[in-house]
């Protein structure tokens, strides 16, 4: 026989153990109602209201949607295209956020480039690019070594070139020898530019920067490893860049060409881009994640070629120079939103395990 206490003690067991089969139960059912949730969001369209205001929540105040923003056809460019737009799909899954917003301010467009990993640099000798493209070899050396760099946020990058009336609309002047509002700005120098995004970001609430060399060769390449994002044939280089070529020896509205799988315009050609980083004449080090550069330095970077340059100038590899306070008629800028927003997966889909994650390679 059981004595009193003992019997105690053995009910509350009981009562412990079917309170806990009891909460397992109601577990299961709360997670099989989320699964099931998780896969109609996933099977939503893009343009579902709910989403779209979810999406709008998450933006600062200074963005907004754009609505019918659509994937390009990457058919012509070169191989790793397909994968990389498929990447950008899935960060806009998963962050929940618009592929393409606008800044209310200065109407400039940005899209959603994601999260990943690439190897930045040529992967062509230097005496290899000299029997491809001409130049001299010691032109070629600062593309090298090659490293895996891992870019570890997805971040918004303006789709175009920084135009006149964008500029202008910021700073209150136009430095620009080819006048036009949709040319692009130039004439400007890192110093100009870095003093654009402190005064946009003051304007508009957003944290507005040049992006770092490694965002904007990662970007250029939009999963690519060819010389150019269509590939290595520079004869096509004209339906994808204004350079020497075909410019006429001037600027070009900005969006004109064909753009590359993240829909990114002129990133080879119309004018030079500034890059955050200082410049050094190699790259150094093991695989790197988010880099920024070298601590100090005399110049700084500047990428994409421009109208007066020739195809090996265009290369998503080839890397210029500048002094902070330098300008010239073909060097510009591109701008990324490099803050202030909320990248955390959705809820839905940070529970699911059916549903797709965002690659964090």
């Amino acid at each position: 026989m059981l004595s009193d206490s003992e019997w105690l003690v053995g009910t509350d067991y009981l009562v412990l153990l079917t309170e806990a089969r009891f909460m397992k139960a109601v577990i299961s059912v709360i997670l099989a109602i989320v699964a099931m949730a998780g896969a109609v969001v996933l099977q939503g369209s893009e343009q579902d209201p709910a989403t779209k205001a979810t999406a709008e929540g998450r933006l600062p105040s200074g963005l907004s949607s754009v609505e019918g923003a659509s994937y390009r056809s990457v058919e012509g460019l070169a191989a790793g295209s397909k994968e990389a737009q498929d990447r950008q799909r899935e960060a806009v899954e998963a962050t929940g956020l618009p592929l393409e917003v606008e800044c209310k301010l200065t109407g400039m467009r940005f899209r959603l480039i994601p999260a990943g990993e690439f190897v930045l640099g040529g992967d062509m000798s230097p005496s290899e690019i000299v029997s491809h493209y001409g130049g001299r070899e010691e032109w070629y050396t600062n593309e090298g070594p090659q490293r895996t760099v891992r870019i570890t946020k997805p971040f918004y990058m303006g789709i175009y070139e920084v135009t006149q009336a964008q500029y202008q609309a910021v700073m209150g002047g136009n430095p620009s020898l080819f006048k036009g509002n949709d040319l692009p700005v130039e004439r400007v120098s890192w110093e100009d530019a870095t003093e654009f995004c402190r005064r946009m970001s003051q304007l508009t609430g957003l944290t507005i920067a040049l992006p770092t060399e490694a965002q904007w060769e990662y970007a250029c390449r939009a999963g690519t490893t060819t010389p150019f994002y269509f590939g290595s044939n520079a004869n096509q280089l004209g339906e994808y860049a204004w350079y020497s070529d075909n410019s006429g020896r001037k600027t070009h509205p900005v969006g004109q060409r064909r753009p590359n799988a993240w829909c990114l315009y002129d990133m080879h050609g119309n004018v030079w881009e500034w890059c955050a980083d200082w410049y050094e004449d190699s790259y150094s080090g093991p695989a790197a994640v988010d880099p920024q550069g070298p601590q100090s330095g005399a110049d700084r970077v500047r990428r994409g070629g421009s109208w007066n340059g020739n195809d090996r100038s265009c290369r998503s590899a080839s890397r210029r120079w500048g002094y902070p306070g330098r300008t010239d008629n073909n060097l510009g800028l591109r701008v990324v939103v490099s803050g202030g927003l909320d990248f955390r997966l959705m809820f839905v889909k940070d529970v699911c395990p059916e549903s797709r994650r965002l690659r964090m390679q």
